[in-house]
């Protein structure tokens, strides 16, 4: 096979090593798709095992695509080769033993908007924000291989109360209709399987070989699954990497692989650590904070590509500077040759993309922004944006629409329709119209009453608020917007934050308003360069299997990045996140760490992501003043301090990384807070 020429010798051992069961440790840009591939070939040429008893499975559609091409490039045979996602490959064997599951074979697979839909029909009484996440909790228990009458179901009535009984509906009517969701592609098949031994004798015969990739991605569904696929002569191959398990909140288990030696015996460990991607200086930074983590099995990876210029922190003062910094140094490099393409501005959340979108806009910096709409084109942040449009303008006939009957007062497509006719019959404004015309029904009168009544408040509100993002404050309140998205989704909350952020420097005027009104539309109509080159702008969980030339990871204060509430197994998770961003840069690394953030509404003093303090200062160029980086005394435990906005306090722990020297305090307050003192000018040391 002259495809192993081209394999390093561990890439090697692992594609011929014929163990009864094989766990690949493969580190970022090792090169695992080519050893999977290489190794599903292999077993078809020089092992002689049938195409038909390879199963091989993946997560997306397009890996799994690109998983076939390569191997039928290096054996044609392998189009015979079973190579699937896991959700395929549920589908697939649902169909054909259909009627053991309760289906038909011409079931209808329902997606996350159909199960929206679902709920809806069964619970009209529920709020459109409470179907959602009905649904959500529903998918992240099947996740769980969690019915509604299994024992761990409890987790989740913290989160909807009752939730147990709407699951139980819900699975109820999908059977009637004879339907599946996603989840029940991974559930159903389990159960067949469990239930029928005959099926599940004929699928251990089928199968005497089976492969899994990103399995540091998989759940316990799938994790269920593969042991009930699994047959005492099956053989089990399973390719990932523990330090890039980031997918706990859609269900991923990273005991799945650090657990595999001992749920499948005999299994061989081989590491893939030889890097292809990047420079050693950022691999070595990368592993410096991902070797803290305790639950890891354990690697370092060595670059093919030695040295490179050291990862740059750069300490600035507030988020209009991290992206000046950020365009400055595109510019730059630029005008070396470089391409736009080669940028990537990598964040903890979608929020933080707002700033980065004004700035490179007024520095004529191509961008897109990657897995989210851009800030100005979210939902929540076009609905406060339509409140705002109607007091600036009463005759905005679409900002009317769209909030009209949001949250819901009753005012159906109907009633509006009527409004509009009665706008233009009397040549008066929408919002003339909401105020004049009469209804028959209470309940719409009501609602447009209760309607008018807000746009009454804003407009006076308007005159009475220091600046405006103060009165988006108040607006979001009144308008009922926040409780709207205030139901367990914490990303919309942001963005709503980050909208009352960026009007700050708007004064609460009409003239104001309508500045601020037409930036965020100007925004939303500036095109992008028409070609692919452009600065990619992307969360950290949407690089996984990306890389750039240049990378900068921005936002690094703790409370951000990693999120206060996150400890324990979150922490490690937070910290794999950490290493998965900055392993997708190939030649240069920038980190950026902001002195002060906006947050609902006031100025606040940030500290340095914990992560920063994981990091030796030898491997890093600091670009920061000198007194942002000056050594501190030594502090000790019991030391008592002082805080300009916490007061008085002691300190509880001290941490000594080498480089870094991480105190926590506890103050008279009842606030427990983290600081590298070599970042921070407002803690002092008091004499008792």
């Amino acid at each position: 096979m002259t495809a192993l020429d081209e394999l390093n010798p561990a890439q090697r051992e692992a594609v011929t090593c014929n163990a009864s069961n094989l766990l690949i440790l493969a580190g970022a840009g090792s090169g695992k798709t080519r050893v999977i591939t290489c190794k599903i070939a292999w077993l078809i040429a020089h092992e002689h095992i049938s195409p038909y008893a390879i199963l091989a499975v993946t997560f997306t559609n397009k890996a799994a695509r690109e998983m076939q091409e390569r191997a039928i490039a290096l054996e044609p045979a392998c189009e015979q080769v079973q190579i699937r996602t896991f959700h395929s490959f549920g589908a697939w064997f649902l169909r054909q033993h259909a009627p053991f599951a309760g289906l038909k074979p011409t079931f209808s697979i329902y997606d996350d908007e159909d199960s929206e839909n679902l709920i809806e029909s069964l619970f009209p009484t529920l709020n459109s924000q409470q179907h959602k996440n009905i649904a959500r909790l529903i998918a992240r228990a099947k996740d769980y291989a969690l019915l509604p009458d299994s024992p761990g179901i409890s987790r989740f009535e913290k989160y909807f109360p009752d939730f147990s009984r709407y699951y139980a509906e819900y699975n109820q009517k999908l059977a009637e209709t004879g339907n599946v969701d996603f989840g029940d592609l991974i559930l159903k098949p389990i159960e067949v399987l469990e239930h029928y031994p005959e099926i599940q004798q004929r699928t251990h015969e089928r199968f005497s070989y089976i492969l899994v990739d990103e399995y540091q991605d998989s759940n316990i569904a799938q994790f269920q699954l593969l042991k009930t696929l699994a047959g005492p002569q099956t053989k089990i191959c399973v390719v990932g990497d523990d330090d890039q398990s980031i997918y706990k909140f859609r269900g991923a288990e990273v005991n799945n692989i650090l657990e595999f030696p001992q749920t499948f015996p005999n299994t061989t460990i081989i590491k893939l650590v030889t890097n292809y991607r990047s420079y050693q200086t950022i691999l070595d930074t990368a592993h410096a904070v991902v070797s803290n983590n305790v639950n890891r099995m354990g690697k370092e990876l060595v670059a093919v590509r030695k040295g490179g210029l050291k990862p740059v922190l750069k300490v600035v003062n507030n988020d209009t500077e991290e992206a000046d910094f950020c365009a400055s140094v595109i510019d730059k490099e630029i005008q070396n040759g470089r391409r736009y393409s080669d940028f990537a501005i990598l964040y903890r959340t979608n929020a933080q993309s707002r700033v980065f979108e004004q700035v490179f806009t007024q520095h004529y910096i191509p961008f897109k922004v990657v897995g989210a709409l851009r800030f100005f084109e979210r939902e929540e942040v076009k609905d406060a944006l339509a409140y705002a449009a109607c007091i600036y303008n009463p005759n905005d006939i679409v900002a009317c629409k769209r909030i009209i009957n949001k949250p819901a007062r009753g005012i159906g497509a109907v009633t509006f329709s009527r409004l509009l006719a009665y706008s233009d019959e009397h040549k008066i404004p929408i919002l003339e119209a909401c105020r004049k015309c009469v209804f028959s029904s209470k309940k719409i009168m009501q609602g447009i009453e209760q309607f008018i009544t807000i746009i009454n408040k804003l407009q006076s509100l308007l005159e009475q608020s220091e600046n405006l993002g103060l009165f988006f404050k108040k607006l979001f309140t009144i308008t009922g917007i926040d409780d709207l998205y205030n139901q367990e989704d914490n990303e919309k909350q942001k963005n709503l934050e980050e909208l009352a952020s960026s009007a700050y420097t708007y004064p609460a005027t009409q003239e104001g308003l309508q500045q601020f009104l037409e930036f965020s539309v100007l925004d939303k109509q500036e095109k992008n360069s028409p070609s692919h080159d452009y600065v990619t702008l992307i969360t950290i969980h949407n690089t996984k299997g990306l890389e750039y030339p240049c990378v900068f990871v921005t936002g690094l204060e703790q409370g951000l990045f990693p999120r206060t509430d996150k400890f324990d197994d979150e922490l490690e998770e937070e910290r794999r996140l950490f290493y998965v961003a900055l392993t997708r840069a190939k030649d240069l690394l920038f980190l950026t760490y902001r002195k002060y953030t906006y947050s609902r509404g006031y100025i606040q003093e940030t500290q340095p992501s914990l992560f920063l303090s994981e990091i030796p200062e030898k491997l890093l160029s600091i670009d920061a003043e000198k007194n942002q980086l000056k050594k501190q005394s030594e502090w000790q435990k019991g030391t008592k301090v002082y805080h300009d906005e916490y007061g008085t306090g002691w300190v509880k722990r001290v941490e000594n990384t080498g480089a870094q020297t991480v105190i926590y305090v506890t103050f008279e307050n009842g606030f427990e807070k983290t600081f590298i003192p070599k970042y921070t000018n407002s803690l002092m040391k008091i004499k008792d």
